[in-house]
């Protein structure tokens, strides 16, 4: 393991992932707005959202037909045989696969919000700047499980009308369902398990939080990253710097690993006895053994991962708010660039630190406000076409951009 790691280290510092990779992009489709929801393929045609849109396309990228949900979508839809369920911002809406809606459940999602003055911003509650992806639906026999407004909702999925709901505060992870509970993370930093008939509360986990210097910060706690399940047990990653093994019957910690002043990024994958997991601030893409925690594998990266990595045969493929696309061999480490735009080439030496992270311009630094924050963010994620979310067929990724792109790229 010590020779992947010491090997991915010197692929990074070689610059190959500077190569010049258009000739990878097979095709992109221009979106209205951040394409924050993950794709979902289904045969012959991609389901992918940005704005107040969904849109079909085919596997060329020409569009079939969208639909406007009159409110901010910033989750992946859920299948469930002839219907499409999407959740935006305004409730959740049930279209067959043409695209007509079905039936419409009307309830306001929620923010994340955070302690002003632990950021320097001043007092009051803001909106997380970190904060973008939503609750996707989740469709078990005839139910749908969706995380909205400040709690979970269950709904028939017949003709969406409620069955029941249970407050926890704010979740942004889609539910998962293991032997009749239904999990979910929360802004409240808690980790739930759900009866999934009544609702009530089997189990709840409370995410431990780092102490010392940076005690305190209210940067810390939540569980905003959707739990991965496998063999009775959810992975899962916390703003607190923790990633954990849990017990999905129970509620137990099997284990958890901390890393040192680094929010855990990205969702996990699971593959071969291996969980891995992108970092924020830690910069790199970590493998851990399922049972034990013990560390596999590492793959250094120069920004932060958000998007999920996900399994190509023996490959893992990442994709970093810098905008880089690459993959990364799981036997030998060795590491090869897929894409990158030329909008985030153009901009690394604006927005990424030579040693890697996130550069702030004199006028953000200058500005301290929740407002300037938020169009700094917006501003650098945009320049540097910053992947986030990715899914693959294994011939193709398709990644989506804050540069408003779902980009599809050979593999």
């Amino acid at each position: 393991m010590l020779k992947n790691i010491l090997m991915a280290l010197a692929l990074a510092a070689s610059g190959l992932l500077q190569a010049e990779t258009d000739s990878a992009l097979a095709w992109q489709f221009e979106a209205p707005d951040m394409v924050i929801g993950k794709p979902v393929l289904d045969g012959d045609t991609i389901y992918t959202s940005a704005g107040k849109h969904l849109f079909a396309l085919d596997k060329s990228g020409h569009k079939r037909w969208q639909y406007d949900a009159g409110a901010a979508i910033a989750a992946a839809v859920a299948l469930a045989g002839e219907r499409i369920l999407l959740h935006a911002d305004n409730g959740v809406h049930a279209l067959d696969r043409h695209g007509r809606r079905l039936w419409f459940f009307a309830a306001q999602d929620a923010e994340a919000t955070t302690d002003g003055t632990s950021w320097g911003w001043g007092e009051g509650r803001f909106s997380r700047t970190w904060a973008w992806y939503r609750s996707a639906p989740l469709v078990v026999g005839e139910r749908i499980f969706v995380g909205i407004g400040g709690g979970v909702q269950a709904l028939s999925l017949s003709d969406g009308k409620p069955l029941w709901r249970q407050e926890t505060g704010v979740v942004h992870t889609d539910p998962v369902h293991h032997e009749g509970i239904v999990i979910v993370g929360s802004w409240d930093n808690h980790l739930y398990g759900l009866d999934a008939q009544s609702g009530d509360i089997a189990w709840q986990f409370v995410g431990r939080l780092p102490q010392g210097a940076m005690a305190g910060w209210d940067g810390w706690p939540g569980f905003n990253l959707t739990p991965q399940l496998h063999g009775g047990r959810v992975y899962v990653g916390s703003r607190g710097a923790y990633f954990y093994s849990i017990d999905a019957r129970t509620g137990v910690e099997q284990w958890s690993s901390k890393y040192a002043n680094s929010w855990i990024g990205s969702p996990a994958t699971i593959s071969g006895g291996t969980v891995y997991f992108g970092l924020s601030d830690g910069l790199g893409v970590m493998g851990q053994d399922l049972n034990n925690g013990h560390l596999k594998f590492f793959a250094p990266t120069n920004h932060l991962v958000f998007a999920q990595p996900a399994i190509a045969g023996r490959e893992l493929v990442v994709g970093t708010l810098a905008g880089e696309l690459f993959a990364v061999d799981l036997e030998t480490g060795a590491r090869r660039a897929l894409f990158q735009s030329t909008r985030s080439r153009a901009n690394q030496a604006i927005y990424v630190r030579p040693e890697g992270g996130i550069r702030m311009d004199e006028e953000a630094e200058k500005d301290g406000s929740h407002a300037g924050s938020v169009a700094y963010m917006r501003r650098m994620l945009s320049g540097l076409d910053a992947i986030l979310n990715l899914t693959t067929d294994g011939s193709y990724v398709y990644a989506g951009t804050a540069g408003g792109k779902l980009y599809a790229v050979r593999l």
